[in-house]
């Protein structure tokens, strides 16, 4: 047994308290600070529904980190590439949301307006780069308009 008067001891022991609990203050701490998940959420409703994609996305991006099961996280954020002119992002976050929730139609539907608008552009490109002469031509020219008339005047659901 150590041989320490009773205040050394007491000395000692709160020493050793004080420095465990600065190492586990220390190991539990993280780089980020708390998130208040409801905050974050409240936030990016609001910012969404008054059209600021940026802001917006900046919380759906939180979100989809701290709660990737959540679907219509994916979603929202689909849309927020969708409308930021990021089809290719938007699609990966559709199909995001429809991995956590295959039943949720509005991803979908969609998805399936993003791209049929990215294939309307390869049609456009292919009009554009190609000889009016060459077989494909007008082929490409009647699949581009059968998809404008698909898609004129869509909107994609919120």
């Amino acid at each position: 047994m150590l041989n320490m008067s009773p205040s050394k001891l007491i000395w000692l022991l709160l020493f050793l308290l004080a420095t465990t609990a600065c190492t586990l203050q220390q190991s539990t701490r993280k780089d980020e600070p708390d998130v208040d998940i409801f905050e974050i959420e409240r936030l990016a409703i609001a910012a969404y529904d008054i059209g600021d994609m940026l802001e917006s996305e900046k919380y759906y991006t939180i979100l989809v980190q701290k709660i990737p099961k959540e679907a219509l996280h994916w979603f929202r954020l689909g849309n927020i590439y969708a409308r930021t002119n990021r089809p290719g992002a938007a699609v990966v976050a559709y199909q995001e949301s429809l991995i956590r929730d295959p039943k949720l139609v509005k991803s979908w539907y969609n998805m399936g307006i993003v791209q049929l608008k990215q294939a309307a552009h390869s049609f456009n490109e292919l009009q554009i780069n190609t000889d009016s002469e060459h077989p494909l031509h007008e082929q490409g020219e009647k699949v581009f308009d059968g998809i404008l008339g698909l898609i004129k005047g869509d909107k994609a659901t919120q």
